[in-house]
């Protein structure tokens, strides 16, 4: 009788590296280092701790919490960021991209660009600049908030001057 007939598993061995064909088979599970997963391990260790009689903590101690300006804002600053966003939508489509080749000129993700898209308010100000700025667009911007065109600053600041120039004051040069 072979050794092989005795013992299956040395016919399994590869000898490369001292593994099992059976093993080089088997799917690897991969470690979880992006933070996507740490978001979702966070949620799944909320859920668990809300099972058992422990006081609840404060949930995703340690992140920054979102400004009540970013969960919800004025109607008006929700209208400007969605009419901005589908400016920017058309510009594309005008243009025959795709979301992704948007995503990739801009060299962020796809979410990211969909974010601009919808006009969110929780996306960064860099990413809506960067969007006009690939299609080229960003010169239009130089209008915004330009204190030439700011009425009411100007209007302030005239009235904070005074109406008449001061008084030249003699200098005693007697030291």
């Amino acid at each position: 009788m072979e050794a092989t007939e005795r013992n299956p598993s040395l016919a399994d061995l590869d000898d490369s590296n001292g593994t099992t064909r059976r093993d080089a088979q088997r799917p690897r599970t991969e470690p979880r280092h992006r933070p996507a997963m740490a978001a979702h391990d966070a949620i799944r260790q909320l859920k668990r701790r809300s099972r058992c009689h422990h006081p609840p903590r404060a949930p995703f101690a340690g992140l920054p919490q979102l400004s009540p300006l970013v969960q919800q804002p004025p109607a008006a600053l929700e209208q400007a960021l969605q009419r901005l966003g589908r400016n920017i939508r058309t510009a594309w489509l005008r243009r025959r991209w795709r979301l992704e080749d948007v995503a990739e000129r801009l060299g962020v993700s796809r979410f990211t660009v969909a974010d601009v898209e919808r006009g969110k308010p929780g996306t960064s100000m860099a990413a809506y600049l960067g969007a006009l700025w690939v299609l080229g667009l960003l010169d239009q911007l130089a209008a915004v908030a330009d204190p030439d065109r700011d009425e009411e600053g100007k209007a302030l600041e005239a009235a904070r001057q005074p109406g008449q120039a001061s008084r030249r004051r003699r200098f005693d040069d007697d030291f």
